[in-house]
């Protein structure tokens, strides 16, 4: 192989890489979720409303005990048993977050074992039980992902992520789930609700 073949081949690959990592960045960028703070709306419902095709696929589905920092978020006695459903959310081929819920088992008692693939899981608690997330209050963080998550979101190296914390809220301002949402950097955008009267 001359030097001339060895150097168009170089140029090829390099020039697919980086076409490629460029394509993902703006695809990335432009398939944003617009978000109101501490305000709930169907991040499904947002998705399909612009015609993207998405997936739910879920990674973990079960029961689990409320731990020293969720008891106290969703007012429940330590150890109290919780439904826990984690879900990778892919939007037009890409994987842009993992999604984790806990909520009281007595509050989902029957649906535990409910197949939560490409479905709404909060459209299902409304229709089977009547339940409904009414506000939500939440935490935003930029934060340096875990080997999962890099995994999962096909992270690129020294990339971050958004981590949401936030607790759901019901009728009476009573606490319904305690929810962690990891997602790229471009995935949620946030509208300001605050005004200036200067």
């Amino acid at each position: 192989m001359n030097c001339q073949v060895c150097f168009e081949e170089k140029w090829e690959n390099w020039y697919i890489k980086w076409y490629s990592i460029l394509r993902r960045y703006y695809m990335k960028k432009d398939l944003f979720v617009l978000r109101e703070y501490n305000h709930y709306a169907s991040i499904t419902n947002a998705l399909r409303g612009r015609g993207l095709k998405i997936e739910n696929k879920v990674i973990e589905q079960g029961v689990t005990e409320a731990n020293y920092t969720i008891y106290s978020l969703l007012d429940v006695p330590l150890a109290t048993k919780l439904f826990y459903l984690k879900r990778l959310r892919i939007v037009e081929n890409e994987p842009r977050s993992i999604e984790k819920v806990y909520i009281d088992l007595d509050e989902v008692k029957g649906m535990e074992d409910l197949n939560y693939d490409n479905k709404s899981f909060h459209a299902e608690l409304h229709r089977i039980k009547h339940i409904d997330k009414l506000h939500t209050r939440e935490e935003i963080l930029l934060v340096e992902p875990n080997k999962e998550e890099k995994e999962l979101l096909a992270l690129e190296e020294d990339e971050e992520i958004l981590l949401i914390k936030g607790i759901a809220y019901k009728e009476n301002d009573r606490p319904l789930e305690y929810y962690e949402i990891s997602s790229d950097t471009y995935f949620y955008r946030y509208r300001s609700l605050s005004s200036y009267n200067g």
